[in-house]
């Protein structure tokens, strides 16, 4: 039975998003409110879930609030019909790429290493050349994490940006934590090569232990799956434009001081030690870097400003709303398909992926990933303790993370490109607010502004937290507004786009392992095989079932929008995004916004376009891989170039 006549998770995902269930507008529109918490019955779980958990239970803790009701936000705010039918668009490329599968993978025959096995299975029959072009499929599958480079290319150049941080530590503690693991081929040498490159300050890190650390500690794995929780040390080698950054070990079992693999050791233990490492940063992207960090916070703005506008407290024409509502605008739709709190009350035929789910159909989350629905709970509840909103813009993350040009002095591209689009962005957004506001006075007099604000704070600081500071000035609106623009923008286009170029082929990033990850080296080509799923295994009558969900859900995330950030290439398009009045100062802003991206070699255009050339010409692969090429920030399509390569707007997938 394939994914066109069985309900799966991905298709009741995928009828969803596409308008199967068809969403009526009240003739009086409810109030948009926000939850503060998920149904007890998605937090209920049972020991046959999460067997840790012999008596079952209830979870708590605290999530990002979320849209009560998708049917209180008004049409101007929610999907357009051009968006439906891009989505419906990808589905039928969706389907049809999973029928290519169903006839192809069954004839396949796959010989040589393990690897090159490994490479074979997720690239023959795998995609049909009525959706996928031959050069798009070349460079997906040329390129992947069995090369060294490659790995440590996608923490700077896919979905997953916000990893990669210098190590914090002293030496004594890096070398006692080598001194504690379970073991490494050369641990003395290993210990001199991590010292040696901490001292000249060349020394990063993935750390998946704060953002996975507590479901491993909560048992919060579900029967039958697999998890680990990795640490992965990366060190810069060479100098100028040939600096490069190379993984140089890999600690799977982080919290249990397990063994640190290394590139010393068997060709099949490295290589699978990468696997896990990608795994894990596949968990940490889906619920943390994409859907947490944009979908949860961006809406956070946008249901408040509903709210206090549906209330009469906000008029929808604030100069603040026009700035904004472009970027804040459809992210209700795509969330409602991620968490829907009415769904068992209408039936609960197309349940949120972070639901239970009914019917013995569980939800994409349930059936995906090895934590599951209650683990991705644990996951947000983890991340949003510490959060600031603040803390956590762009030029703070950068800083925070010592990741800076002249602390990571190699190629970056979601560094390099976001800050071209930050400086735009913040120019603009400040000229706009110094434009409608004479003075900081003047900011903390507008009642209609601070009862928006007020809502935000509100929502953020939830049970006495400080996740989110409200400071009534022109530069601390300015701050706070270029943050929330530039997340519903820049930064999702940056960790949505890239998802299907990095982990549609399934090595870069499996949602899940098939098999336990490995405790040391002397791994076999069997166990190696076993621990990614086989496309030629049935599974409820379909083959490569995990696969298909996988590539589904990175075609569905990366659908054709035609709502662009920086427009259409013409002032017209901006003047009609942001639709001040002719002759005002900001409809100005929005005009020299327009040359900031458009025009001139110092453009956001301009600027992108000569940083991507110098990272193509001192790539030694050809052609460039797409951790390199990076056009996910671009300001325009280009041709040849998948559909949804331009910044979009606001976050509508």
């Amino acid at each position: 039975m394939t994914l066109k006549a069985h309900l799966t998770p991905v298709r009741r995902f995928l009828e969803g998003l596409t308008g199967t269930v068809a969403r009526k507008v009240a003739a009086v529109m409810p109030v948009t409110e926000f939850i503060y918490a998920y149904l007890e019955e998605d937090r209920t779980f049972t020991a046959s879930e999460y067997p840790g958990h012999p008596e079952g239970g209830v979870w708590t803790g605290c999530t990002t609030p979320w849209i009560a009701d998708i049917h209180s936000v008004p049409p101007s705010w929610s999907w357009t019909p051009a968006d439906l039918a891009g989505l419906a668009r990808r589905t039928a490329q969706i389907k049809a790429a999973d029928a290519y599968i169903q006839r192809s993978v069954p004839s396949q025959r796959y010989a040589g290493t393990a690897a090159q096995i490994l490479q074979q299975r997720f690239t023959r029959g795998m995609w049909s050349p009525e959706v996928f072009a031959a050069a798009e499929v070349d460079a997906l599958v040329g390129n992947w994490i069995d090369d060294d480079a490659e790995f440590a290319r996608q923490r700077l150049g896919g979905a997953n940006p916000y990893i990669i941080a210098k190590y914090q530590g002293t030496a004594a503690s890096l070398t006692d934590a080598i001194a504690r693991s379970a073991g490494a081929r050369d641990r003395e040498g290993l210990a001199a090569t991590l010292s040696a490159a901490l001292a000249r300050g060349a020394l990063f890190v993935c750390d998946y232990r704060p953002i996975l650390g507590g479901v491993a500690r909560e048992r919060l794995v579900r029967a039958g799956r697999h998890f680990t929780v990795p640490l992965v040390f990366f060190v810069v080698d060479g100098a100028g434009g040939a600096a490069r950054l190379m993984p140089a070990a890999i600690q799977l079992d982080a919290p249990g001081d397990g063994y640190l693999f290394t590139p010393a050791d068997d060709a099949n233990a490295w290589l699978l030690a990468k696997l896990w490492a990608a795994s894990a940063d596949a968990q940490a992207w889906f619920v943390g870097t994409h859907i947490f960090r944009t979908h949860s916070i961006g809406a956070i703005f946008g249901i408040a400003a509903l709210q206090v506008i549906q209330r009469g407290a906000l008029s929808p024409d604030h100069p603040m709303v026009t700035l904004m509502q472009p970027h804040l605008r459809k992210v209700f739709d795509i969330n409602h398909f991620i968490y829907d709190a009415k769904a068992y009350a209408r039936g609960g035929r197309h349940f949120g992926i972070y639901q239970r789910g009914r019917s013995g159909a569980p939800s994409l989350t349930d059936a995906a990933l090895p934590a599951g629905r209650i683990g991705t709970y644990q996951i947000i509840h983890d991340l949003y303790e510490g959060y600031t909103f603040d803390g956590q813009a762009f030029d703070a993350s950068i800083a925070d993370r010592g990741v800076g040009a002249e602390d990571l002095p190699v190629f970056f591209p979601f560094r390099d490109d976001g800050a071209v689009w930050w400086d735009a962005i913040r120019a603009f957004v400040s000229e706009v607010v110094d434009a409608t506001y004479a003075s900081d006075t003047a900011v903390a007099a507008d009642v209609e502004l601070g009862a928006w604000m007020a809502l935000v704070d509100e929502a953020f600081n939830q049970g006495g937290a400080a996740r989110f500071t409200w400071e009534a000035s022109r530069a601390g609106l300015a701050r706070i507004l270029a943050n929330a623009l530039f997340l519903c923008s820049v930064q999702h286009a940056a960790v949505n786009d890239a998802q299907f170029d990095q982990s549609a082929f399934i090595p870069n990033g499996a949602y899940a392992m098939t098999a336990p990850p490995p405790t040391g080296p002397g791994v076999t080509d069997a166990e190696l095989l076993a621990s990614l799923p086989d496309p030629q295994v049935l599974t409820d009558g379909a083959y490569a079932a995990p696969i298909v969900a996988q590539l589904s859900v990175a075609m569905a995330g990366t659908s054709p929008v035609t709502d662009v950030a920086a427009g259409e290439g013409t002032p017209e398009s901006l003047h009609e995004a942001y639709p001040f009045a002719a002759g005002s100062a900001q409809h100005a802003a929005v005009a020299r916004f327009y040359e900031a991206l458009w025009t001139g070699p110092g453009s956001v255009r301009a600027r992108i376009a000569a940083g991507r050339d110098a990272r193509v010409a001192a790539c030694s692969v050809r052609p460039a891989p797409k951790s390199v090429v990076y056009r996910y920030l671009d300001v325009h399509l280009i041709a040849g170039d998948p559909v949804n390569a331009p910044v979009t707007r606001c976050i509508q997938v």
